[in-house]
């Protein structure tokens, strides 16, 4: 709280979103607003992430949205820095600096709206680094207009969803040199997570989404398989990662059986089965080992492989 209410950027509505905690956040909350005339409470019972950011979509009246989870800080500039792009740029949505940063995308650029479709949208299904809310700053009036929110009921992807959604209405984007936010790991990491998510079953139904309702025919059948499969194959690999990992809490037993059901699993044979040259050139020497032990079925290599990994990171 302390980092948005100091923020340099002065005319902006703080909106909090008291997700049914049974802690004292609502006291916390109550005492900042004390304070600070901007600050706006809603109170509601625990719906999930999805219903409270849509809650503060719909009561939030500025010119732009940003988004801000309880866990994180940011900078006290970043909404000043983002605002005066988006102001500057005529953008509908800025972004700025995330936990991965594509070569495609030049900073300090502005993209039109058939390069938002070109360049920009197709990374959304190629890649998940690009999927956070976090670091962007989005027009209230595109999301009022076309009634863009977070998809409720999902335990993952409501982010790349809303983006998704996003971008294909946005006719400007500008993305700036600039890192302003700090994300802070937590306890809901997918190596924490693992004995309670399939993460596979989630990749399968990610790969499988079909978009055409969305998209039209702003990608092709035939791209669109290219860039999900490629998503697919990245997710497959760390998750070979993440089942190995002795951090992640399951027995040997589940580890090596979470292995089995990967390199048993269908669409894994198949994909991994198809010619992924142009995939794997770009890969390190570890990955493309990894890469080589799924499509060989090789659990006990793949496990040593990422054990040798997690140790030597250590």
């Amino acid at each position: 709280m302390e980092s948005i209410c100091s923020q340099t950027l002065i005319d902006i509505e703080i909106i909090c979103i008291n997700d049914g905690s049974t802690d004292d956040s609502l006291e916390i909350l109550n005492s900042y607003q004390q304070k600070d005339g901007r600050i706006l409470i809603i109170d509601q019972k625990n719906m999930g992430v999805a219903v409270a950011r849509n809650s503060g979509l719909r009561l939030a009246t500025g010119k732009y949205i940003g988004f801000l989870d309880s866990d994180d800080t940011v900078k006290i500039d970043f909404f000043e820095i983002l605002f005066k792009a988006a102001e500057n740029h005529h953008a509908d949505v800025v972004l700025s600096k995330g936990l991965s940063d594509s070569m495609v995308i030049s900073h300090n650029k502005s993209y039109s709206q058939q390069e938002i479709r070109e360049l920009i949208l197709p990374l959304y299904f190629k890649e998940d680094g690009h999927n956070a809310i976090w670091n962007k700053l989005y027009s209230n009036a595109i999301i009022k207009k076309y009634s863009i929110y977070f998809p409720v009921g999902k335990t993952h992807g409501e982010d790349a969803e809303f983006n998704i959604h996003f971008l294909m209405h946005a006719i400007n984007l500008y993305v700036i040199d600039y890192s302003g936010y700090h994300y802070r790991e937590t306890q809901g990491s997918a190596t924490r997570n693992s004995s309670k998510f399939d993460y596979l079953q989630l990749a399968l139904e990610t790969f499988f989404k079909d978009w055409t309702l969305v998209l039209g025919e702003t990608i092709t059948p035939d791209t669109m398989y290219k860039l999900k499969k490629e998503r697919f194959i990245n997710n497959v690999i760390s998750l070979i990662y993440i089942y190995s990992n002795p951090e992640n809490g399951l027995p040997l037993r589940a580890r090596i059986s979470r292995l089995l059901k990967i390199v048993d699993h269908d669409v894994v044979k198949q994909l991994f089965n198809e010619n992924n040259e142009l995939i794997t050139a770009s890969f390190p020497e570890y990955k493309k080992q990894i890469y080589k032990g799924i499509h060989s079925k090789s659990v006990i290599k793949l496990y040593l492989l990422s054990l040798y990994s997690y140790y030597r990171s250590k």
